[in-house]
């Protein structure tokens, strides 16, 4: 797991994606997502439809953005693998245009660390300039992701792909967080 902050943002990071991080979030900070306007980009690498069901408790399809007014229950949301989630406090229609999780390189870690991985996974073997350009790639998306947040401003972003990504403005949550995708790492992974 790795952690740091960009501006008002603390980013929590895991290696390994799974949405049994987000299980467990939902399971165990349902606080998190209660009361609270949850909008999706991704749901299973792609964009989500609203059911009838989903329709008649005022859930919203905004272009390819699938909207939750406002969280009764958390275990009515839907979740999957490569789902990408922004967080609002309240309801919002807020202009998303890049999705990330779908990347497999997008990582909110330093550029350099990138290179560091490659070159500690591959030794000698290691192709450099491949890593140098994947690590610009990447710098640019890092810039991308950041400006969309500071844009969009929501409480909370989460990533479930190639990585679980865990984005927040609020310093408890992050603190709450972080302990919990601690200890499911270790325990179960």
């Amino acid at each position: 797991m790795k952690w740091g902050q960009e501006g008002e943002y603390k980013w929590i990071e895991l290696a390994q994606g799974s949405r049994a991080h987000l299980r467990v979030l939902l399971k165990r900070c349902p606080q998190l997502f209660a009361g609270k306007c949850v909008v999706i980009t991704s749901y299973d690498s792609g964009p989500l439809t609203p059911n009838e069901k989903e329709i008649a408790r005022g859930w919203k399809k905004c272009g390819n953005l699938f909207i939750v007014p406002s969280v009764e229950d958390v275990s009515d949301l839907p979740f999957e693998q490569y789902d990408e989630w922004y967080i609002f406090p309240e309801y919002t229609r807020p202009e998303i245009d890049t999705v990330f999780v779908n990347c497999g390189l997008f990582s909110i870690k330093s550029p350099q660390a990138l290179i560091e991985e490659e070159v500690a996974a591959m030794g000698q073997y290691v192709d450099l300039v491949g890593a140098k350009y994947r690590a610009n790639i990447l710098y640019e998306m890092q810039l991308c992701f950041w400006d969309q947040l500071r844009r969009v401003q929501p409480e909370s972003f989460i990533a479930s792909g190639d990585r679980f990504i865990f984005v927040t403005c609020k310093p408890q949550q992050f603190e709450a967080i972080k302990d919990i995708l601690g200890y499911q790492t270790c325990f179960v992974l």
